[in-house]
């Protein structure tokens, strides 16, 4: 039998982490939502709010990205560390988003969790 340290914890999950020996699972979400045509340039307004926020404050463990086909239909993946979103949720910019996002959609987010089945770059932090 050969001794492996990782399966029986004696080496710390933070050392392995920073170590590169194992990731975090990463949570994915999608949310699909299309805005009223009179509202596309107010709900990308608060969009790119969300942003610039996020660039300010870099909280660690979340990958966010927002993609609108121009038309009213909108895309954002979200990937965090945990089931904890409050990196994202609790910014002063991502509130004011959300406030009134029903009223400006004409068909409601829908929520999807998904599975990586492959990456090229686009979830690497």
């Amino acid at each position: 039998m050969v001794f492996n340290p990782y399966d029986i914890g004696i080496v710390p999950p933070r050392i392995l982490l920073a170590a590169g020996v194992v990731t975090r699972d990463m949570k994915h979400m999608m949310i699909r939502y299309t805005v009223k045509p009179e509202l596309v340039e107010e709900n990308s307004r608060l969009v790119r709010a969300v942003f610039a926020e996020l660039r300010a404050s870099a909280p660690k463990g979340l990958r966010y990205a927002s993609m609108t086909s121009g038309d009213g239909h909108f895309v954002h993946l979200v990937s965090t560390e945990s089931d904890d979103t409050g990196a994202l949720t609790s910014l002063g910019s991502f509130e004011n988003f959300v406030r009134d996002v029903r009223e400006r959609c004409a068909q409601a987010p829908e929520t999807t969790d998904l599975t990586v089945v492959g990456n090229y770059r686009l979830l690497e932090g």
